[in-house]
């Protein structure tokens, strides 16, 4: 079934695709039509002229029965793109249809049957015949990609997909069983790119500041093994890119390195909401912060649902000082998750920012009890209990980080953050070199963060400072941001 076109298609600017519909009769093929509507996003993300709607927002619509205005008015944009899945053995049949949002009327649409190990180009065409229809400009790279054969093992695809299901719920269990999924992937098929995106993309956030559950070591050679390998498969997709900047960033503090690779990303995927919020991380421990500030707010733009999302923005604003912009940020991301402890986190940092150590000590004590004890979040706690005076409180908590870390990893650096916030500079400075030396990638928030302020003018952190190699290493160290 193929609509006429209609005069005013190209008014199309912009487009969300919420959860294509599971019509295969069978619960636990939910994560196919899950994955199958990912890659659809991933396509249509890579045409520049339109912005699309990343995964997490879209995927807020899931089971949801909702008027499609009022989905659009939601995440902003003009047209949706609705659908359905039916997977009967090796063959799927899927549904797509473009839908003028405000008007509530059908644009296009198509029907299209194929062998499931087509499945990969499909995404290619669908995106391909949408952007035909809305007279989407084109670069000529978007339509080579576009125009790509990319048959893929079904086995492998469907471990990928399970992977990236289990990935999306961004918990440390979850993370790993991914992994799993992604390893069974290119065991499958050592040539599919997107699986080692999965693992590159798994490691960074297991190593990452957020976990710290996986050695640094460990993480960095993961991460730049498997995303130099998708690269190598295919150097044309962002993604890829993507990870191999975010590693480059985590892990190897190589900023000029991992800003060429984040600008490449954005170039092959320009709705990519991942690229833009890693990036307007980079361009936040780089000192540039009205830069990182607005690339935090186009990831937002891209991603309006995804809590994360304003929690950056958030983290952003406190950085640079503008703390009542901060604060509806924070309590945005909170609508969104009330549990998630980095939104909490962020309006704890504007608090304590403000001298607030009430509402600072009692948002920090939610991420310790939401996070079911991270270490950081422990940290922040501590470092707040000393800044409002409450040294017996600051010091019951180190001693418990430091028997802590007999155990399990515990960041030297915010071992140092806590120290620093008792005036105990000597041993600050030492946790602080350690942290250096273990290539902690806490460190990368040395040029700003507001806790080591106290610690600036030592020759020791002058020392530490400088071999970081910030560019324009320094300009912020003594600033009042």
């Amino acid at each position: 079934m193929l609509l006429h076109r209609n005069k005013n298609i190209s008014q199309v600017k912009s487009i969300a695709v919420p959860p294509l519909e599971n019509l295969s009769g069978d619960p636990a093929q939910e994560y196919f039509a899950d994955g199958i509507t990912d890659e659809l996003i991933t396509a249509l993300a890579k045409i520049h002229s339109m912005k699309v709607i990343s995964r997490t927002s879209a995927m807020q619509y899931k089971g949801v029965r909702k008027p499609l205005p009022q989905i659009a008015r939601e995440l902003g944009v003009d047209s949706i793109v609705e659908g359905t899945v039916t997977r009967f053995g090796s063959r799927v049949r899927i549904t797509a249809q473009l839908i003028d949002a405000h008007r509530d009327r059908h644009l296009w649409a198509e029907n299209y049957d194929r062998d499931v190990g087509d499945v990969v180009t499909l995404q290619n065409q669908i995106a391909r015949a949408i952007a035909d229809e809305i007279r989407a400009k084109l670069t000529p790279e978007e339509r080579s990609q576009l125009a790509r054969e990319r048959p893929v093992n079904p086995a492998a695809h469907e471990a990928y997909l399970k992977g990236r299901f289990h990935w999306n719920k961004r918990t440390e269990e979850e993370l790993r069983t991914g992994i799993d999924y992604f390893n069974q992937a290119v065991a499958a098929d050592p040539r599919y790119a997107e699986a080692y995106v999965g693992l590159a993309d798994s490691y960074n956030i297991l190593g990452s500041w957020v976990f710290t559950s996986v050695p640094v070591s460990e993480a960095r050679a993961n991460a730049m093994t498997y995303a130099s390998k998708a690269l190598t498969i295919d150097d044309t997709l962002g993604e890829a890119h993507t990870s191999l900047a975010n590693m480059k960033l985590l892990f190897d503090w190589d900023w000029e390195g991992s800003e060429a690779e984040f600008e490449r990303a954005i170039v092959l995927s320009p709705n990519y909401a991942n690229a833009r919020h890693w990036h307007a991380e980079l361009l936040l421990d780089l000192g540039r912060f009205d830069e990182s500030i607005r690339e935090g707010y186009k990831a937002k733009e891209l991603d309006p649902l995804a809590p994360m999302m304003s929690s950056g923005v958030a983290h952003r604003l406190c950085a640079a000082g503008r703390l009542e912009e901060a604060i509806p940020e924070a309590k945005s991301a909170l609508e969104l998750n009330p549990d998630l402890p980095l939104a909490h986190m962020d309006l704890g940092d504007v608090y304590l920012r403000q001298a607030n150590y009430a509402e600072a000590i009692a948002e920090f004590k939610k991420t310790v009890q939401l996070s079911n004890g991270n270490p950081n979040f422990i940290a922040d706690l501590a470092y707040a209990y000393a800044a409002s005076g409450d040294r017996d409180h600051a010091w019951e908590l180190l001693k418990g980080l430091q028997q802590m870390s007999r155990s399990r990893y515990v960041p030297t650096y915010q071992l140092a953050v806590v120290f620093a916030g008792l005036g105990e500079k000597r041993t600050a400075l030492q946790a602080l070199d350690q942290a250096y030396k273990e290539h902690s990638p806490w460190m990368n928030n040395l040029l700003f963060d507001r806790r080591l302020d106290n610690l600036r003018k030592e020759s020791e952190f002058v020392r530490i400072l400088a071999a970081m190699k910030f560019p324009d290493n320094g300009r912020l160290s003594t600033a009042k941001h």
